[in-house]
């Protein structure tokens, strides 16, 4: 069985160091020893292969457990339950979603779905695996639409389900020019959703960071958001994709221009607005720049790849979560992957074969 949601509790405390200026031993300790076998599966764009799964924690040079062709071009895509769900365009370029169940050894011909109410560009999975919510590109707008799982999962037709919410631009209206992407997180403990969206006006683009009840998307209503900021550090490579450490402390975003990552408070971006600097902004040794990070399930581990429109190669890199917090100019201690055009890191806890 496979748990998108599972995070086991880490003695990592990035806070302490960085604001009482701790060294790197000064109040960490090591993480635990993982005891649930945890996996990275890999959407990949292009090429013969269209999903790729490892076992965790990766190894350099480390071959896949198992991979599959693809069934179209890949964008990005969402562990749900016990199912992988994968959006991206068929063949005729029409916008669709496909259904495969985990682990992938044991995945029949993925079921296909289309009807997106707008172009999907980031997937992510609420109510500890109830709900998919896409954040879509409607005209010139950002927008969510957002379906129970229970009825993606059970869906016979071609068709999507009914949506419960309707693609829903009316938070995103205010913010002038043209979306051009974004992602989503999820708060470790659940209650709040992460929206980061860049706008291009003109020839400038900036990053809004907003902040949304998780409950009340899930009961099928956008609220106001609780903050709107706009972030220092503009996301401008697409897909991208962030994640929140299972503490609840900190948002981490990866940032091209230094090339590293942000770090960002969570209490920070729960309320208010204005300008948000990070934290920290801290390097990695790593090109090209990266555009997607994934935390392993136990708080140990960064991954990053470079996505890019053109579906340019990339190589999928690990880093100790330990180090990177700590300081910057970080070395991956692991890189597997070369050649392969990620659009979306995934990773996932359970039982394999």
């Amino acid at each position: 069985m496979f748990d998108e949601k599972l995070r086991i509790p880490k003695s990592i405390r990035f806070l302490c160091a960085l604001l009482l200026g701790l060294g790197a031993g000064g109040c960490f300790t090591s993480a635990p020893t993982p005891s649930v076998p945890a996996f990275l599966i890999v959407v990949n764009r292009s090429g013969t292969t269209g999903l790729i799964e490892y076992s965790l924690p990766l190894a350099t040079g480390e071959q896949p457990l198992y991979s599959l062709p693809p069934a179209g071009t890949y964008e990005g895509g969402v562990p749900v339950q016990n199912d992988l769900f994968v959006f991206g365009t068929d063949a005729n370029s029409t916008w669709t979603l496909w259904r495969y169940t985990l682990p992938l050894s044991k995945s029949p011909s993925p079921s296909s779905f289309t009807g997106f109410a707008g172009t999907p560009v980031a997937a992510l999975s609420l109510a500890n695996g109830q709900y998919v919510l896409f954040l879509e590109k409607t005209g010139s707008q950002a927008c969510l639409e957002g379906f129970t799982a229970g009825s993606l999962i059970s869906a016979t037709s071609s068709s999507l389900p009914s949506p419960t919410l309707t693609c829903n631009s009316s938070n995103f209206s205010s913010i002038s020019g043209t979306f051009q992407g974004g992602t989503m997180q999820l708060s470790a403990d659940g209650s709040s959703l992460f929206v980061e969206t860049t706008y291009l006006s003109g020839t400038s683009s900036q990053t809004t960071e907003q902040t949304f009840s998780a409950a009340s998307i899930v009961n099928g209503v956008l609220p106001k958001a609780n903050a709107t900021y706009t972030l220092s550090a503009t996301l401008a490579t697409f897909p991208v994709e962030g994640a929140v450490e299972s503490d609840n402390v900190l948002l981490l975003l990866p940032d091209p221009s230094v090339p590293g990552i942000d770090f960002y408070t969570v209490t920070s971006v729960l309320s208010g607005s204005g300008k948000l600097a990070p934290l920290a902004q801290n390097t990695v040794q790593i090109t090209p720049l990266p555009s997607l990070l994934t935390l392993d399930p136990f708080g140990s581990f960064v991954y990053m790849a470079t996505a890019t429109p053109g579906g340019s190669p990339s190589t999928i890199w690990s880093f100790s979560l330990n180090e990177i917090q700590n300081g910057s100019n970080v070395a991956p201690f692991a890189q597997i992957g070369a050649g392969l055009t990620p659009v979306s890191l995934l990773t996932v806890v359970g039982t394999q074969g």
